[in-house]
């Protein structure tokens, strides 16, 4: 039986909200592990404004230091994680440390939000939703592994309801048993710019599209679900942007800054539909662009549904 064992080695202050994330490294890591110690600096930065949640970084051996050097925020919770059938070293196999960020959702909270540390200002807003479970995607993101309608992205999860924790330990216990020896095979295929792995970039996710998806979908839950209608890293990478044009979009990622949608409008109506015919999932985003007018603040859309239509 696969058990995930942690130990506390900073408390922040307790709230009935808590906000989590992880922080390690892997072994034959394919970026500088400097690059996500910037980005946990950041990421703290970025939730302290978050008053009323414990703030909780789960780490193994391959970060403890640093999280603990950079945790001085008094709702910071520095919280160290071992699983004995998935180490390798120091540290754990692949991206098994992505799995950890969620353990907060199978414990009793308010309302519990598993992130990524690599993301911008404007993902921190709860924007007043009340529904059970947010979910966050974005044109294009089905994975074949995945095949949901409405594809969770683990970068942004927020649940107010505790999951059981068998969801998490038979997942586990299957990964070892070679159940999804096919799912991990098409995910490091489908990484082709990253190392493979037996637990590849994509696992996290296939837990939250798999069981957690079908645990929500047979209850009676009000979902809020945030499409965000613009794929940057697909457009940017093949729609041919100029230096430019490159540099408004990403700015617009960054900052959210509504500035700048009139002249997102007209880079997307020029660069998107030639790559349609190659990326039928772009097809929505063609159709919002034809009544510019409706697009106020962003590039999303929100929907409330119940959990049986996902």
């Amino acid at each position: 039986m696969s058990q995930i064992q942690t130990k506390v080695l900073k408390q922040g202050t307790v709230h009935p909200r808590v906000i989590s994330c992880s922080f390690f490294t892997m072994k034959d890591a394919y970026r500088s592990f400097e690059k996500y110690e910037r980005h946990l600096q950041k990421f703290l930065h970025q939730v302290r404004f978050f008053k009323d949640f414990e703030v909780r970084v789960y780490t193994d051996d391959t970060g403890k230091d640093f999280a603990l050097k950079v945790a001085k925020d008094p709702n910071v919770s520095v919280i160290h994680f071992d699983c004995p059938q998935f180490r390798e070293g120091d540290g754990h196999i692949g991206t098994f440390g992505t799995f950890v960020r969620f353990l907060p959702l199978f414990e009793e909270h308010e309302l519990t939000w598993s992130s990524d540390i690599d993301i911008p200002d404007n993902y921190f807003s709860l924007e007043n939703s009340d529904k059970d479970f947010r979910i966050y995607t974005h044109l294009c993101y089905d994975r074949k592994v995945y095949g949901r309608k409405y594809t969770i992205s683990a970068g942004r999860f927020i649940s107010r309801h505790q999951l059981p924790r068998a969801l998490l330990t038979r997942f586990l216990n299957k990964v070892l048993d070679g159940g999804y020896n096919n799912e991990i095979e098409l995910l490091n295929k489908a990484n082709k710019h990253k190392p493979p792995s037996p637990f590849p970039y994509g696992v996290d996710e296939l837990f939250l599209n798999w069981p957690v998806y079908d645990w929500i979908k047979k209850r009676d839950f009000q979902v809020n679900i945030l499409i965000d209608y613009v794929p940057a890293m697909l457009i940017n990478y093949n729609a041919g942007l100029t230096k430019d044009e490159d540099a408004i979009v990403y700015q617009f990622y960054k900052t959210n800054d509504k500035k700048l949608i009139p002249k997102l409008i007209d880079i997307y109506r020029k660069k998107v539909p030639p790559i349609v015919d190659k990326y039928p999932c772009l097809q929505p985003l063609v159709d919002k662009l034809k009544n510019p007018s409706k697009i106020k603040n962003d590039f999303f859309e929100r929907i409330n549904i119940n959990s049986k239509d996902l």
